[in-house]
């Protein structure tokens, strides 16, 4: 929302310019962020015999987003509400609504069982999930471009 020179003289006139900038503010995007990449270590179990165990160099790269309704490992995961395509991307919508059990993010990478999952601040509504259709993961799933949470 842009508030013009003279609306925002008088916003400030009336003693509403608190109120408009909270409108703006409350907005803008959270710096909710799954980490581009994730260092793990692995192990085998149990390696077949006359095989040695030996560990690839590749980054573990960001793959999957998932969000839930309560703690990930609870398993309630969420289905987006809308996704849109649009030539190289498509854009996905999460839409929260209240909830005791509070939601959250989960970040899969490619090449590991490691997720990193953490709680979306309180007050997050909505989440919105930028997709490259033209780059696929391994596993099959569109590169993720921007997670915008508000």
């Amino acid at each position: 929302m842009k508030i013009l020179p003279s609306l925002g003289c008088f916003l400030v006139l009336c003693g509403l310019a608190p109120a408009a900038l909270a409108a703006t503010t409350a907005a803008q995007p959270s710096a909710v962020q799954c980490p581009e990449h994730v260092s793990v270590e692995q192990k085998a179990v149990a390696p077949p015999a006359g095989w040695t165990v030996g560990a690839s160099k590749a980054p573990h790269r960001l793959e999957m987003v998932t969000f839930f309704e309560g703690p990930p490992e609870e398993e309630a995961s969420l289905a987006y509400d809308d996704i849109k395509n649009a030539g190289k991307e498509s854009v996905a919508v999460w839409t929260f609504a209240t909830s005791p059990r509070g939601f959250w993010i989960s970040c899969g990478y490619s090449g590991t069982a490691v997720v990193l999952s953490r709680r979306l601040p309180a007050g997050v509504k909505t989440c919105r999930v930028t997709y490259d259709k033209t780059v696929q993961s391994a596993a099959g799933l569109p590169d993720i471009k921007k997670i915008e949470c508000w």
